[in-house]
């Protein structure tokens, strides 16, 4: 009779655990923006300026999001001086304590547990209103999800499909997923209707 009582009682302190996680990431994103004119960690390469210029992924690597953000010694540890340091801040910061199966870091692409999402102008087929510009700290609405902890086509992090959710302003949100909610295909609805703290 205990047991599912226990069980329950981990997965919260698992969330709680990673909703710390990404507040730390939120802290990171406004070091790194204070020194790069306000931008959040983006692709390298990438000019979001253009039309469809749009960013969805949870890779791992120095050119990703996540690894400028440790490889920048964003988050108050010293910058990571090899591949192995990187690996393990990685985990440290970006590694979901309830994920079993999205992060991995010895695979091809290497991944981590949070899908990030950044752009300018949404994408032009994502249907009306569009979905609010998430690039710019202090430009954009504070309200734009940034990052989130559940990966689509992969296992959810969370049962229940439960989702924290870390945004442009840097407060984070459990966001309690109905099962219509997850079912959402387009990117435009899911973040207008699932993710973004925002009212379009």
């Amino acid at each position: 009779m205990l047991l599912p009582a226990l069980s329950a009682a981990r997965e919260r302190a698992r969330a709680a655990n990673c909703i710390n996680r990404q507040k730390q990431v939120g802290v990171a994103e406004f070091m790194y923006g204070s020194v790069n004119k306000d931008h959040i960690a983006v692709y390298a390469n990438t000019d979001y300026s253009q039309p469809n210029s749009v960013s969805i992924a949870n890779g791992w690597g120095s050119a990703d999001p996540s690894g400028k953000l440790v490889y920048g010694g964003c988050f108050g540890a010293d910058a990571p001086v090899s591949a192995e340091d990187a690996e393990l801040q990685a985990g440290n910061y970006f590694r979901c304590p309830s994920d079993s199966a999205n992060f991995n870091l010895s695979g091809s692409p290497q991944t981590i547990s949070y899908t990030f999402l950044i752009w300018s102008k949404a994408h032009s087929g994502w249907g009306s209103p569009a979905p609010e510009g998430r690039l710019i700290i202090g430009r954009d609405n504070p309200g734009s999800c940034i990052f989130f902890d559940m990966y689509p086509g992969t296992k959810n992090n969370h049962p229940n499909g439960n989702v924290n959710a870390l945004y442009l302003g840097g407060h984070v949100k459990s966001l309690p997923l109905s099962a219509a909610q997850q079912a959402y295909v387009a990117w435009g609805t899911r973040v207008r209707s699932a993710l973004d703290d925002i009212t379009y």
